[in-house]
C-alpha cells in the first residue's frame, strides 16, 4: 500500500467497469473481491492503529456495506470488540446479503443506527456509501455523517468517503472526514480533487 498518488485515477463507472470484467475475465466472483478489499482494509487498519481498543463498523445496504461487514468478521478474529451499525436498513445486495449471513453466523449481531449509538473511543469504519452517491446524502447517511464527524476518534472510509462524489471530489451538503481511505481496484478522481482530498485524508489503493 502506498500514499503516493497513483498515475491513473478513474471515474465511478470505469471503477465499476474494472471491477466486472475482474469477475468476467479472470473469474473472480464478488465475494472473492469482497473478501479481499476486507482483508485490504483491516490489514490497514491494524497498520495504522495496533493497539486500537474497539471498531465501530457503519454498513450501508449495498457491497460498500458489504466490505464493512467483512472487515468487522476480521476484526472480532483478532479479538477486537467489534459493533456493527446499519445505517439504512437490512444489506439488499446479494454479496453484502452472504456477508451479513456470514457476520450473524459469527455471533455478531447488527444493529439500527442511531445518533447516540456511537462510542467516542476506538477506531470507525465508514462502509456507508462508497461510490453509489452523485447529489445530498439521504437523512439517515446525513445523520450519520454527522455523528461520526462530531466524535473525536479517527475513520477509516472505504473505497470512498461517505458523501463525496467519486468522480468529481464535490461535496454537496455533508461528508465523511476520514483519517485513511482504503481504495479497492482503482484509485477513485474525486479522492485527488476539490474537497474530496481533503475529506479522504491519507489514502491508499
Amino acid at each position: 500500500m502506498s500514499a503516493i498518488a497513483p498515475t491513473r485515477l478513474y471515474t465511478a463507472s470505469q471503477s465499476r467497469a474494472v471491477d466486472a470484467a475482474a469477475i468476467d475475465n479472470f473469474e473472480l466472483p464478488g465475494p472473492v473481491l469482497m473478501a479481499r478489499a476486507a482483508r485490504a482494509a483491516f490489514a490497514l487498519l491494524m497498520e495504522k492503529l495496533p493497539g486500537v481498543t474497539c471498531v465501530q463498523v457503519l454498513c450501508g445496504p449495498g457491497n460498500n456495506g458489504g466490505d464493512g461487514l467483512l472487515l468487522a468478521l476480521l476484526a472480532q478474529g483478532r479479538g477486537l470488540p467489534v459493533r456493527v451499525l446499519l445505517v439504512d436498513g437490512e444489506p439488499r445486495s446479494a454479496d453484502a446479503l452472504a456477508a451479513a449471513e456470514r457476520v450473524r453466523s459469527a455471533g455478531l449481531t447488527l444493529e439500527a443506527f442511531a445518533a447516540d449509538a456511537l462510542a467516542n473511543e476506538g477506531v470507525v469504519v465508514d462502509a456507508m456509501l462508497g461510490t453509489g452517491i452523485s447529489g445530498p446524502p439521504r437523512d439517515a447517511y446525513a445523520l450519520a455523517i454527522e455523528a461520526v464527524n462530531a466524535l473525536n476518534v479517527p475513520v477509516l472510509a472505504l473505497d470512498v468517503p461517505s458523501g463525496v462524489n467519486a468522480d468529481t471530489g464535490a461535496v454537496a451538503s455533508t461528508a465523511i472526514r476520514a483519517r485513511w481511505t482504503q481504495s479497492f481496484i482503482t484509485a477513485k478522481r474525486g479522492l485527488y480533487t476539490a474537497v474530496g482530498a481533503e475529506c479522504a485524508g491519507e489514502h491508499f489503493c
